[in-house]
């Protein structure tokens, strides 16, 4: 990644363009094989600056073997998660607000996100209040 970054900052400035990563491009990057090496890279990240019309590239913007080869090495839910001496319950706790709270800052409204998760907003209001520090 540091390699990527370092192409995105010159070829950005080549441009003049403000540019960042997407989340989820850094997996990509990570698990994808480069077999054309260095080259492959900086061309990869040259024709993404020249042809974004978006502050940030994103996943969908690379190719789809791209996107797919990290899809085919993604670990499973289990294995990001943190379960370490801790119960089902408070892993599903955990997951819940995640979710809930990803939905408030795409949506930004408790009636929205309840809409969506197809929920009561009491429901979203209670499962955020048990997570509260006393």
């Amino acid at each position: 990644m540091p390699l990527a970054h370092y192409f995105m900052g010159k070829y950005a400035a080549k441009y003049k363009k403000d540019l960042r990563f997407g989340p989820g491009i850094e997996a990509i990057f990570l698990n994808h094989r480069w077999p054309g090496n260095i080259r492959e890279m900086e061309n990869l990240i040259e024709s993404q600056v020249v042809t974004c019309e978006r502050s940030t590239i994103e996943a969908a913007d690379l190719s789809g073997c791209m996107r797919s080869e990290c899809a085919e090495r993604k670990s499973s839910l289990y294995e990001s998660l943190d379960t370490q001496d801790r119960s089902l319950k408070d892993i599903m706790q955990d997951i819940e607000r995640e979710i809930i709270n990803g939905a408030l800052q795409v949506h930004g409204s408790m009636a929205k996100v309840a809409d969506i998760l197809k929920v009561d907003r009491s429901t979203i209001f209670r499962k955020l209040k048990r997570d509260e520090p006393s």
